[in-house]
């Protein structure tokens, strides 16, 4: 199955440049992110797609914030923690 979270307020990426992508998105297959970039570099299309304006996207190897704040409004979306912006 596959997974668009699509344009994200940002998205804080975890590599080495400490990347912020604004009107980001992420592509995920399996559990695995494939890629994360601007909406417009992504497919546009997958099994599910979900529209992330207004959320930060922390893609990591999840859970993440959620499984630690059971209050939070966030969702992990395979292994991308988003939250409202």
């Amino acid at each position: 199955m596959s997974t668009l979270l699509r344009h994200a307020a940002v998205i804080v990426t975890m590599d080495d440049q400490r990347r912020e992508i604004t009107g980001g998105a992420i592509y995920i297959e399996g559990n695995v992110i494939q890629r994360a970039g601007p909406t417009d570099q992504l497919p546009a299309e997958a099994d599910l797609v979900i529209d992330c304006r207004g959320m930060v996207l922390l893609p990591g190897p999840g859970p993440q914030l959620p499984g630690y704040l059971p209050h939070s409004p966030g969702r992990d979306a395979g292994g991308a923690a988003v939250l409202p912006g």
